[in-house]
């Protein structure tokens, strides 16, 4: 089948329409990638464009304002991303236990994540040789018609991966005041390890959890 015939003949409208829409699911994965920054290098598992790509190929037939071949990701099903894991080896409910809220307020421009006190050791899933670890946020304004984001990530301080309870840990990115475009908060914790007085970076993937803890659309 020539490529002419698939742009121009009615028997292949179904096709191209598909076809649009698929390279609309590809572009939007790549652009939450793209949104997350550094905090993506170490969290992410080898199948992350596939998974990513097949959940928007399912979010955008959400789209109930947009014929078919013109569905968009922005006006699709954006909620199904809520809590999406980026590394499929660490899912965020088997790695992170502890309870937290995330509150979008688009009028003040911020994703504010809360993180009740928590012991570690009890709540965290870490590698055995961890020492240490940090939590990390990422509030992200994206924009899938032009194709740009705005992205804030806050990390808090390194922390001991023991039985001492942490104090509440409250973290807020900032993003547009007054934005209408969908807002994205990611959640994920790294470990390190403490090696006479120098904290190492772990990069195992079956401990590294992120996802996308709540989205607003």
């Amino acid at each position: 089948t020539s490529k002419s015939r698939i742009e121009n003949d009615p028997a292949y409208l179904f096709t191209r329409q598909t076809n649009a829409e698929f390279k609309r699911a590809a572009q939007g994965g790549q652009l939450i990638r793209l949104s997350i920054g550094d905090a993506l290098k170490k969290n992410k598992d080898g199948d992350i464009s596939a998974r990513m790509l097949k959940f928007l190929m399912a979010e955008i037939k959400g789209d109930t304002t947009n014929d078919r071949g013109q569905r968009t990701v922005q006006d699709g099903a954006l909620a199904m991303l809520k809590g999406f894991n980026l590394n499929v080896h660490a899912p965020i409910a088997d790695c992170f236990t502890a309870p937290y809220t995330v509150v979008f307020d688009r009028v003040a421009g911020t994703i504010s994540f809360t993180i009740p006190s928590l012991v570690p050791i009890n709540k965290l899933l870490a590698p055995p040789s961890a020492t240490h670890f940090q939590v990390f946020t990422v509030g992200a304004e994206i924009d899938f018609v032009t194709g740009t984001h705005n992205t804030d990530a806050q990390t808090t301080a390194v922390l001991p991966w023991d039985t001492t309870a942490t104090a509440l840990i409250n973290a807020v990115c900032t993003v547009t005041a007054g934005t209408t475009l969908p807002l994205f908060a990611f959640l994920g914790v790294r470990y390190l390890q403490q090696v006479n007085g120098n904290y190492w970076e772990m990069s195992n993937h079956a401990f590294n959890a992120l996802a996308i803890a709540d989205v607003d659309g």
